[in-house]
């Protein structure tokens, strides 16, 4: 509340207690993040200045110098917290990414990543700090947050953090590669095979991966999609059919392959192709006899083909028989 107070005050705060707050965040003991000392609130009150905490970057800078590493890195994190204020000073981060503690070399490529286009000269450095096991996962962050202004070099660097053993590195680099649509090209491969993760979110990032490449695109590598759904895990045919349901009808030309898990040994993998091709339009209608025989299956996959008959109503009426003897009533009028 003290440090919101503070920073009401706005630009008549600055003049009176900017150089204090700068010498509170040199103060001896800091530690970044270190909740009631004096530099975690020095930090706190400099961060909800706004616009008004421009006038304190170059002070702040100073500190990047200071012989104790902690100061070092509380300086970095109240750089970050100003953010566009801090653009100016990206030389003396990037200068940091060599700093001997580790800290402050992580601290500085979360400050480089929200720095956006001002830190685009810092795009090798943060790539090189990729290949260090202690500084990966924050420059794979400060990657992700600079996805959009990244050149095929940088993507090449994200693109092995795919296959990862770290679930978020894996996330990281789908989204950022995710970001334009010529990085997804040039790495489809790994982004395909990455639909078939275990991990909710990273089959996710990649499934997002790929439609960032369009209808046509993504269109051209329906064939290597529609194989996970031969595969003998029924994570990974639920996996696939869930990728080919995010493309819609451009999943088409697969209605056939689809249809085929109707039969499926898993309920979920049947409840799912049955969505997946209500999904594609007027494709589906040859299917429709096919769904109508799920209405005595399990309660998923017979809610899901509840669904889609309604959906192709005139196409069931075709099939009123084969429904009525499915539902376990033998006159077809009922």
């Amino acid at each position: 509340n003290a440090a919101e107070a503070l920073a009401q005050l706005g630009q008549h705060a600055v003049p009176q207690l900017g150089p204090a707050l700068v010498k509170l965040l040199g103060s001896q003991g800091s530690t970044c993040g270190a909740y009631a000392t004096p530099s975690f609130w020095a930090e706190r009150v400099i961060g909800h200045l706004g616009d008004h905490a421009a006038a304190l970057v170059d002070d702040v800078a100073t500190l990047l110098d200071d012989r104790q590493w902690q100061v070092r890195q509380v300086a970095q994190s109240t750089l970050a917290r100003l953010r566009k204020h801090a653009a100016m000073q990206v030389g003396p981060v990037m200068t940091a990414l060599a700093d001997s503690h580790l800290e402050v070399r992580k601290q500085a490529l979360i400050v480089l990543g929200q720095l956006g286009e001002h830190a685009v000269p810092a795009l090798d450095a943060i790539a090189q700090q990729l290949k260090e096991e202690g500084t990966r996962a924050s420059a794979a962050a400060a990657m992700e947050m600079l996805g959009r202004h990244i050149g095929p070099s940088h993507a090449a660097a994200m693109a092995p953090l795919v296959a990862h053993n770290d679930q978020v590195l894996r996330e990281r680099a789908l989204r950022c590669l995710a970001k334009k649509q010529e990085h997804v090209a040039q790495h489809v491969g790994v982004i395909v095979s990455a639909l078939k993760d275990g991990h909710d979110g990273v089959h996710g990032a990649a499934r997002n991966a790929l439609l960032a490449l369009g209808e046509h695109g993504a269109a051209s590598h329906l064939d290597a999609i529609a194989s996970m759904l031969q595969a003998e895990d029924s994570l990974v045919r639920m996996r696939g059919l869930d990728a080919l349901s995010e493309l819609g009808e451009i999943a088409a030309p697969k209605a056939h392959e689809i249809a085929l898990r109707l039969k499926d040994e898993e309920a979920q993998v049947r409840a799912l192709a049955v969505q997946t091709l209500g999904l594609l339009g007027q494709h589906a209608r040859p299917h429709v006899g096919a769904v109508a025989t799920l209405m005595r299956d399990e309660m998923d996959p017979r809610s899901e083909a509840r669904t889609f008959l309604r959906k192709y109503k005139e196409d069931a009426r075709l099939h009123v028989e084969s429904i009525a003897v499915a539902v376990g009533h033998s006159n077809p009028n009922v």
